[in-house]
């Protein structure tokens, strides 16, 4: 219910949603035959309701040391997703 809120789902959205979870055993095994990076960052969007940009960016110039290597891993991290949006409303 809170991610329908969070992301503000439409009707249409919230059905296809419900309707893919019975489809969850089909999907598995296609999803194994994606790269794992993939599959993870796909998963890692079921939580992005718990998630602050600020901590993101923290734990970012952690990780990378550098808070320029952070900004540029943001920006490609958009530019994927950017074209991620283009595929899914092409569906």
């Amino acid at each position: 219910m809170r991610q329908i809120i969070d992301l503000n789902l439409s009707a249409k959205q919230v059905k296809e949603l419900c309707e893919n979870t019975e489809m969850d055993e089909n999907n598995e095994e296609m999803i194994e035959k994606l790269p794992a990076g993939a599959v993870k960052m796909a998963r890692m969007t079921q939580t992005i309701s718990t998630l602050s940009a600020s901590d993101i960016a923290k734990a970012l110039i952690r990780q990378e040391g550098d808070a320029d290597i952070a900004f540029a891993r943001v920006q490609a991290l958009q530019r994927i997703l950017t074209d991620t949006l283009k595929h899914l409303s092409a569906r």
